[in-house]
């Protein structure tokens, strides 16, 4: 590519080894949360460092799974979702999430075990 060229056309692409497993998520627990509360997903083909995570709430890079088989996290509450006053009419207001495992060998297939709520 020579210095100063552009492309319009371009599309995300994943390289992955041949004959790898992809991720497979089987479990997301507990499956209602609250923001800033540890969430933990069950699966396999998970890789020991630099799994990815993916949701409607953000991408969170660099996640262990010490036995390839779990994946700790936990989502922080959204800058926009900080005033409280939005939803103190309301209660019971939920959102549903669906994550995505990706890593080296590729990218977990969209499934209805994948997805929890979180409460607002």
């Amino acid at each position: 590519v020579s210095r100063g060229s552009r492309s319009s056309n371009s599309s995300p692409f994943m390289v992955t080894e041949i004959g790898s497993t992809i991720p497979k998520i089987e479990k997301v627990e507990p499956a209602e949360v609250e923001f800033d509360q540890e969430i933990k997903i069950t699966g396999r083909n998970f890789t020991p460092t630099d799994n990815i995570v993916s949701s409607s709430l953000g991408v969170f890079r660099n996640l262990k799974s010490a036995d390839r088989k779990t994946i700790f996290l936990t989502i922080p509450r959204p800058d926009y979702l900080k005033d409280q006053k939005i939803f103190a009419s309301q209660s019971g207001l939920r959102w549903p999430v669906r994550v995505y495992v990706a890593n080296e060998n590729g990218i977990s297939p969209d499934t209805a075990s994948a997805e929890f709520m979180i409460n607002l």
